[in-house]
């Protein structure tokens, strides 16, 4: 994790979805890094190395899954908790993303966690917080309302 201010990099192709996601992830104590698209999104990842990133599944052009398997390939990105947000069904998603490994020939592991679109602002940064642990005292996370570790409802 970065020093201070954990950054979590948004990749969301609608804008309204990464104003809600940044407005949220900024009122629980983080700093988002926002891209639009899957290319920027992989651009940013490499340059930022952010603490966490939050994923859309169904990117136009280059698809939210071909992106999550470029960041799950490369050695210096491949340890980044990743949280998919989607529409789909997390049961869906993952059956679509067997089918793709085994075209691929490369078994990924599955996303750090599944979030359904729109997410509740309380349940994103619960998840949140649990993917990036526990919290320095005197770290701004820490002094957020519910910072923390905390466990899964």
């Amino acid at each position: 994790m970065s020093h201070g201010c954990p950054r979590i990099l948004v990749v969301d192709d609608d804008p309204d979805m990464r104003v809600f996601l940044s407005t949220v992830l900024t009122e629980g104590g983080f700093k988002p890094v926002v891209a639009a698209g899957g290319l920027e999104g992989l651009r940013l990842a490499g340059a930022c190395k952010p603490d966490l990133i939050l994923l859309e599944a169904r990117l136009p052009g280059r698809q939210g899954a071909d992106v999550y398997r470029q960041l799950k390939l490369d050695p210096d990105l491949k340890r980044i908790p990743v949280i998919m947000l989607s529409l789909l069904s997390p049961k869906t998603y993952l059956h679509c993303r067997q089918i793709e490994d085994g075209r691929q020939g490369e078994r990924l592991p599955v996303p750090e966690a599944f979030l359904a679109k729109p997410p509740e602002a309380d349940d994103l940064l619960r998840r949140v917080r649990r993917l990036l642990g526990p919290v320095a005292p005197g770290d701004p996370v820490a002094a957020a309302p519910g910072a923390g570790h905390l466990p899964e409802p």
